[in-house]
């Protein structure tokens, strides 16, 4: 049985770093199942290309901005 957690990182111009709710803080996951996080990122990219195509953002974020790695 697989136990391995697993959570989002994007890289900031700081380097990589956790991803989380902007207004609450809270981190995102863990997930179960790297398929579980991957689904997480196709939807903030879609929401994120939404968000461009209304005007609300300039540009959208690139699929290789994100990783998806175990937790500790």
């Amino acid at each position: 049985m697989n136990t391995t957690k697993y959570k989002i990182q994007r890289d900031y111009t700081y380097g990589w770093d956790d991803v989380g709710d902007c207004d609450s803080g809270e981190i995102w996951g863990p997930f179960d199942s790297t398929k579980e996080a991957q689904e997480e990122i196709d939807d903030l990219i879609a929401d994120i290309d939404c968000a461009v195509a209304r005007g609300d953002v300039a540009q959208r974020d690139e699929r290789d901005e994100y990783r998806i790695v175990p937790t500790p």
